[in-house]
């Protein structure tokens, strides 16, 4: 049974034009907005697209330390470094003292150059909505979020 994007609640909806986007409500909730059709019996709502998360990378904690033991594995200077990633010595030392974290393309070119391993996959929790009535993701709910 459609459910009204706004209030959640059930039965007959109608389409209104509210704060610049057009819900689905019911017909307490249209008087917040204007009224573009009528209500359609037996028409249901029209079905919502799923959701997908894409993995986010991040830069691993322990940058720093990686970097600088690595470089110096290698017998290079902060300078030399620089020059070979085609960057700023303060932007070498601020990534060896931990205060800038190296931006992913950074992170990828420092993965290639020092073979070791800086950006991973970050696992993100998908949140679960209890509705009582069953009901799909409503306006309330994106507002207590």
């Amino acid at each position: 049974m459609p459910v009204c994007d706004m209030c959640g609640s059930s039965g007959r909806l109608v389409r209104a034009r509210i704060e610049g986007s057009t819900l689905s409500v019911c017909e307490a909730c249209a008087r917040f907005g204007q009224v573009q059709d009528a209500p359609m019996p037996g028409k249901a709502a029209r079905p919502r697209p799923q959701q997908f998360s894409v993995p986010k990378e991040e830069v691993v904690e322990n940058y720093a330390a990686l970097i600088k033991s690595r470089r110096e594995q290698l017998s290079l200077n902060q300078e030399d470094f620089a020059k070979m990633l085609n960057e700023k010595v303060s932007l070498v030392h601020a990534m060896e003292s931990g205060h800038h974290a190296p931006p992913i393309p950074l992170a990828r070119k420092l993965e290639k150059l020092l073979k070791i391993r800086l950006v991973e996959a970050e696992e993100k929790e998908e949140a679960k909505f209890e509705h009582p009535k069953g009901a799909g993701f409503t306006m309330g709910d994106f507002l207590k979020k």
